[in-house]
């Protein structure tokens, strides 16, 4: 059976994807643990790839894993892109799953989900410190070609 580890990726405001910056931080929780009665978590800083290697060898003993996410659009991708760029594959392979289907699944009501509100125009421009980050590209950005 496979082990549900739920995960949450931050990153600054403005910085939507791993090509535009880098992610601050991350958690991630062992759900079958929690069945047992145990907290199993890891928080990662950065995205450095020690940082990578310390995630995968915590995730090991729990293999095959299942990514979990409130948002898996969005933090799967940071996961992936790190997992891929600095030790060239995914324990996650290539899916994941929503948390609020678990909730929707049994109910059959997938079409009520929480829906975020899109952002103006003006709330979705990147401000100037943003821009500048994305300019001077820190030690964990995408290599510039």
């Amino acid at each position: 059976m496979a082990n549900l580890i739920v995960v949450d990726c931050e990153a600054p405001f403005g910085v939507g994807a791993p090509s535009v910056g880098d992610m601050t931080e991350f958690g991630a929780v062992d759900v079958n643990a929690l069945e047992d009665g145990h907290v199993e978590t890891f928080h990662g800083v950065g995205c450095s790839e020690e940082t990578f290697r310390r995630f995968r060898e915590w995730l090991e003993p729990r293999m095959p894993v299942v990514f979990v996410s409130d948002s898996p659009a969005y933090d799967f991708q940071w996961i992936n892109f790190y997992f891929w760029r600095h030790l060239g594959q995914n324990p996650f392979r290539h899916s994941g799953r929503r948390i609020g289907d678990f909730y929707a699944a049994p109910r059959q009501r997938f079409s009520e989900h929480s829906e975020m509100e899109a952002p103006t125009s003006d709330e979705a421009r990147p401000s100037s410190s943003t821009r500048r980050a994305r300019e001077r590209r820190g030690a964990c950005s995408t290599p510039q070609g």
